[in-house]
This record gives C-alpha cells, sequence and structure tokens, in this order.
C-alpha cells in the first residue's frame, strides 16, 4: 500500500495512547454518521 497515514508515520509502532485515540475518533464519526442517516438496515447501509 502507498497510503500514506497522517495519524500513524510509516516505520514506527503506534503506541496505545494513539491507538485508543483513533478508535474513539472511529467510533465518534460512525455514531455522528448513525445520527445523520438515523436509518440504518442490517450490514451498516444508511437509507436516504
Amino acid at each position: 500500500m502507498n497510503a500514506q497515514s497522517p495519524r500513524v508515520p510509516v516505520g514506527r509502532v503506534a503506541g496505545p495512547d494513539e491507538i485508543v485515540a483513533t478508535a474513539l475518533l472511529l467510533v465518534g464519526d460512525l455514531t455522528a454518521h448513525v445520527r445523520s442517516s438515523r436509518v440504518v438496515v442490517g450490514g451498516g447501509v444508511p437509507l436516504s
């Protein structure tokens, strides 16, 4: 993969704090997405 992630520099292992922070960000984004779509059917596919 050539994708460069700004959160995790290449060649370095992410520490527990970074993993937790990233997880919280992902959960926050997911929660916001679910709230905005309001209707989520099996598989996580939002209905507009």
